[in-house]
């Protein structure tokens, strides 16, 4: 029992960061581009070289990296639903 509520407050978390990210990333798409041109910058500094730079960046302001972290939203939505559904069975079946 003590388990199925850590992994509901654990999976509670996850939707909360992705969720804001994701926010982050459709609503408020200026402080992203902000964000990954401060990060490539960064990494210049770091003498990192420049195709490992330019790549991460360009698949950072691209729209598989809102698909992805779409996807794993709804994947913690999920485990979040089932964390509360199996809450609901474990609490059932010691009641009777």
């Amino acid at each position: 029992m003590q388990t199925v509520t850590k992994c509901f407050f654990a999976e509670l978390a996850m939707v909360m960061l992705t969720g804001a990210g994701l926010w982050l990333l459709l609503k408020r798409r200026d402080l992203w581009l902000r964000w990954t041109a401060a990060e490539a910058a960064f990494y210049e500094r770091l003498h990192l070289p420049a195709r490992f730079v330019s790549s991460n960046r360009k698949f950072s302001e691209g729209r598989i990296w809102v698909y992805i972290v779409a996807g794993l939203f709804l994947f913690s939505v999920a485990v979040l639903v089932f964390a509360v559904w199996a809450y609901f069975q474990i609490r059932h079946r010691l009641a009777a």
